[in-house]
């Protein structure tokens, strides 16, 4: 049976992985946190896809077979530069704990970004 799956990416490194276990079912109580079981080779597949398409954060969601084993039969559905993971999040304490710390690193990585290209973090766009 195959299965709905997201890896998020971020510097080419993925952070999490999780599996809807319906379609049909929304919230937290239909998603499955797969992100210690996800293999090397989904795992390289969608940094890889994310590489490809220029994307320092992106969320790759798929169907295959089953992605704790080797890459085999697999879909790509879609490619989201900005992944949800606020149903993630109330998985648990964890899955809470561990998306708050992915913001934080991905929020200092853009603020670095812009102080690099402004030279002094400010933003034109939001003085008066």
């Amino acid at each position: 049976m195959k299965e709905f799956l997201c890896c998020v990416v971020l510097n080419n490194q993925v952070e999490f992985a999780y599996q809807q276990l319906s379609l049909n079912a929304q919230g937290p109580t239909g998603l499955l946190d797969i992100t210690e079981r996800c293999t090397p080779d989904y795992a390289n597949l969608c940094v890889h896809i994310c590489l490809d398409l220029g994307l320092r954060l992106g969320g790759v969601e798929l169907i295959a077979a089953d992605i704790t084993q080797p890459l085999a039969d697999y879909v790509i559905i879609q490619v989201d530069r900005s992944p949800d993971l606020l149903d993630f999040v109330e998985l648990g304490e964890l899955q809470k704990a561990r998306a708050e710390q992915f913001y934080c690193v991905y929020l200092r990585m853009q603020s670095s970004e812009k102080r690099q290209l402004t030279g002094d973090g400010f933003d034109s766009r939001l003085s008066p």
